[in-house]
């Protein structure tokens, strides 16, 4: 899944406010119920863009846990993960200007 940052903020999850809603149509209802409704987010603060983990059953990036409450900086081509490494959810490509 990819998506274009054209906002300054993105709350990806199972919930229907979350910009980036994951349902069964992208995974299995396996997984789904892993989920968080607001797994983690994405937020545009110029000149960087970060995700913040708000998930009890973890985010990745790169195959790394960031933590409940945790922010980390994304850099370009990192890969996003929710609930195990395996499970890359999205690729974040920032363009640097």
């Amino acid at each position: 899944m990819f998506t274009e940052l054209s906002d300054s903020e993105y709350t990806i999850g199972r919930a229907q406010e979350c910009k980036i809603k994951i349902s069964y149509l992208e995974v299995t209802e396996e997984v789904l119920q892993t989920i968080s409704k607001k797994h983690c987010k994405i937020v545009k603060a110029t000149p960087e863009v970060y995700l913040e983990d708000l998930s009890f059953n973890g985010t990745y990036v790169n195959s790394e846990k960031i933590g409940r409450g945790k922010k980390r900086i994304l850099k370009n081509n990192d890969q996003i993960s929710l609930v195990s490494p395996q499970f890359k959810g999205m690729c974040v490509n920032k363009t640097v200007t």
